[in-house]
């Protein structure tokens, strides 16, 4: 299933989410931003105790973490969440523009 939920919480209060994770990604500003772009919650108590991420990246976390997701946003995931791998191939034939459908699937080229 290529859906996956990502959530800026811990490990400790939510098995399989991602701050714990940051490690892997932390050099690399352009995976960080995606992996931002792409999350669904986040967890300001303990982003703010995370010691991985930079303070840059700290402050874009919990800057995020203020304000509820867009409706792009929101449409997004919940278009992901009930048609799953389904949607690959079905967003090209929505009828919606180029960029919407490079949106849905996270096409960022």
């Amino acid at each position: 299933n290529f859906y996956f939920q990502v959530v800026m919480k811990t490990q400790f209060r939510y098995p399989d989410r991602m701050l714990n994770c940051l490690k892997n990604v932390v050099s690399n500003d352009a995976i960080f931003f995606l992996l931002l772009e792409a999350c669904e919650s986040f967890d300001p108590c303990m982003i703010r105790r995370n010691q991985v991420v930079s303070p840059k990246q700290k402050a874009s976390l919990l800057e995020y973490a203020k304000y509820p997701l867009t409706l792009k946003k929101q449409i997004r995931l919940y278009l992901r969440k009930i048609m799953g791998s389904k949607l690959l191939q079905s967003a090209t034939g929505f009828d919606i523009p180029r960029c919407l459908k490079k949106y849905l699937l996270f096409d960022y080229s």
